[in-house]
């Protein structure tokens, strides 16, 4: 048997159970380390060893290959007739080598090993006390040679496809391939809740799409169970169309919009929605909104809306706009701009706030966290609310974007313009100096939620990384290769030419003039800080801010990494929750509101009653459908903690706060602890 070198006699170490290293402590401590696990190897007739690197299977941005680090891999000996023989165990190291040592007579005296490579990726659970039990899961093998001898057996670079970022996608998202599987499965309670909520609900549809050219709008509307508004236009009629209960909506809907001071007059709040940039369709409008409010006796009311449309069949991005203003004393005129609002509202709550603020932005963070984060305890802070929306967003490829997707369907919008507004959406986010918006008034209910359970959060991660200090701080190359690779993937940050204009950027902000007011108009709260530098890379500056340039922790990275943890998991569950929750609420009501409205016979100014304007059948149904599936098959709480991997300390913190919600009417039971549908 050669002599171990001390390089190897460390990687050695690094295969030995918990148990083999509690066994040969005692020793390191009171005795030459080095010597004590030359010993052990030599026991243990630790005379082979294979070696290897291995590597994703696309490269890195740069061209160059992307290792995969402090994975667990495994060397097994295959057998057709008996159980397999496993030899030995390691970790890859951070350029993603290996060396596992083995004693070849573990695979039979009378036989020589068939080595197969095994790759596996490890799971947590925690118990009640919050100790942690992992677990691995197999992800991948490589077959090695039969009947090997030699005492080195290099399996050479091995590449892998694991966690891979699509190619052909505009912003960061998972490559799922037709043929492939997905990096990760659903839960199987979640699959089950999917069933049992949506058998009824399924069966209509299709009969309705079945009938598609024969079945009217209202008897759509009556297969589907009651909505929030139909509900209370049955208790009191007119009140889901008052200018109280749309404010309402605004400001604590499934849009919950940030209110901004007019910067023309900041006795007044404002509202605007911007689609006139995109190309649009020519069926659907999709006009440019203006909604302003003043407060009146604590309470918002609001007094005009103005509403910027295209001529119908114009599609061109910035096509001539004819406005229309209606006042809160224009009778029909008002009611009908109210609902029009309450349209384009929708689409943003839907496509800006729900699948871009939510779902593809928790998917941004997701890919590089699995690829990166193995060693450092964060993961167990990350992943319980990261797992399974890069699965769901999949979903969505086909269910409400791309040619035949939902959102092109029914709104005005066209592929082309989605992609553009997606990227420039996310665009706009960042962690950095994000917290939630202001409590504007006693009524402000989203506001207030928003805000304590971002105390929440703060509370619960202080004390994490106090009690992970070390393991964080000790395993902080990873999350150095996770910021890399975060910023490297993120889309290019993004501001209108209006906010160019009106506010301080960073090339501004540096030196700002006497008395200069020009931000006050401004809620920065929850959106892009402009006024600090983007990372730039190859002359593009970069939405996502970077969390670390260093290998090492300075308490300024360890207060970014807190921030940019609290900003996903609050994004992630919370935000996620209240705009999902809310989608039946609002958006299974044909009349009430839905993503668009069609040109129709007399324009968009018209009754309710109105059909022409409304999507077709089979879109109508479509919409109902969607809406009520959101909202109604949640599954994976966090009180709940089926799965067990969220840290019983955070269940702990916010069950503390339980009465403060349910002041709010908020019951934190129904805050679902990831984004999975």
């Amino acid at each position: 048997m050669k002599p171990f070198s001390e390089k190897e006699l460390v990687r050695y170490y690094r295969t030995l159970s918990d148990l083999e290293k509690t066994n040969i402590s005692t020793q390191l401590k009171n005795g030459d380390g080095f010597s004590v696990l030359k010993s052990s190897a030599k026991r243990l007739n630790l005379t082979h060893k294979v070696i290897g690197k291995l590597f994703f299977e696309y490269d890195d941005m740069d061209g160059l290959p992307k290792p995969i680090h402090n994975i667990e891999v495994e060397i097994w000996d295959r057998d057709v007739t008996n159980p397999d023989d496993f030899l030995g165990s390691s970790k890859t190291e951070l350029d993603g080598s290996f060396e596992i040592f083995y004693d070849p007579q573990d695979a039979g005296k009378m036989d020589q090993p068939d080595l197969e490579l095994r790759i596996f990726e490890t799971r947590h659970k925690f118990y009640k006390d919050g100790n942690v039990r992992e677990r691995n899961r197999m992800i991948y093998s490589i077959l090695g040679s039969d009947n090997v001898t030699q005492e080195i057996y290099d399996f050479g670079p091995c590449k892998i496809p694991y966690w891979e970022y699509d190619p052909n996608t505009h912003t960061p998202r998972v490559l799922i391939t037709d043929e492939g599987e997905a990096p990760q499965g659903y839960a199987a309670g979640r699959s089950l809740k999917m069933v049992k909520v949506l058998t009824a609900v399924e069966l209509k549809k299709r009969i309705h799409l079945a009938q598609s050219k024969r079945i009217s709008i209202n008897e759509i509307q009556n297969d589907y169970p009651e909505n929030l508004t139909l509900k209370m236009e049955k208790e009191k009629p007119g009140s889901s169309r008052s200018d109280d209960f749309f404010v309402d909506c605004l400001l604590n809907g499934m849009s919950a919009n940030i209110f901004d001071r007019d910067p023309i007059n900041p006795e007044v709040y404002w509202i605007h929605y911007h689609w006139n940039s995109y190309e649009q369709d020519g069926v659907y409008a999709l006009p440019n909104i203006d909604i302003k409010l003043k407060l009146e006796e604590g309470k918002f009311k609001p007094t005009e809306i103005t509403v910027a449309l295209r001529k119908k069949g114009m599609k061109e991005p910035n096509s001539p706009l004819e406005k229309t203003t209606a006042k809160r004393d224009d009778g029909d005129k008002w009611e009908q701009a109210k609902r029009i609002a309450r349209v384009s509202a929708t689409l943003i709550a839907e496509l800006d706030m729900h699948l871009c603020a939510t779902h593809l932005n928790a998917e941004q963070y997701a890919i590089p966290a699995y690829r990166n984060i193995r060693e450092n305890p964060v993961r167990y802070l990350l992943f319980p609310h990261i797992k399974e929306v890069c699965l769901i967003n999949h979903s969505a490829n086909q269910l409400l974007l791309g040619k035949n997707g939902y959102v092109t369907r029914a709104t005005g919008l066209t592929e082309k313009s989605i992609a553009q507004r997606i990227k420039q959406v996310l665009g706009t986010l960042d962690w950095n100096n994000w917290k939630p918006r202001e409590i504007l008034i006693k009524d402000h209910v989203h506001a207030k939620a928003s805000n304590l359970y971002w105390e929440v959060l703060n509370e619960f991660i202080d004390w994490f990384f106090k009690f992970y200090n070390e393991g964080i701080r000790n395993h902080w190359d990873e999350i150095k290769l996770f910021s890399d690779e975060l910023v490297a993937h993120s889309v290019p940050a993004f501001m209108c030419g209006y906010l160019r204009q009106t506010v301080h950027t960073h090339d501004t902000v540096s030196e700002p003039k006497a008395n200069d007011n020009k931000d006050s108009w401004y809620q920065w709260n929850e959106r892009l800080d402009l006024r600090i530098p983007r990372p730039v890379l190859n002359n593009e500056p970069k939405a996502i801010s970077r969390i670390t340039t260093s290998n090492t922790a300075s308490e300024t990275d360890m207060a970014n990494l807190k921030q940019m943890c609290a900003y996903v998991i609050h994004h992630t569950t919370f935000a996620h929750w209240w705009s999902n929750s809310r989608q039946y609420d609002e958006g299974g009501e044909l009349r009430f509101t839905g993503l668009g409205l069609r040109y129709g016979d007399q324009g968009i100014f018209t009754p309710e009653s109105d059909d022409s304007i409304l999507p077709p059948a089979e879109d109508a149904t479509m919409q109902l459908w969607i809406s009520y599936m959101l909202s109604n098959s949640s599954y994976g709480f966090i009180l709940k903690n089926e799965e067990k991997d969220i840290h019983p300390k955070f269940l702990e913190i916010l069950k503390k706060r339980k009465e403060e919600f349910l002041k709010l009417g908020v019951n934190i039971e129904d805050i679902p602890s990831r984004t999975n549908i």
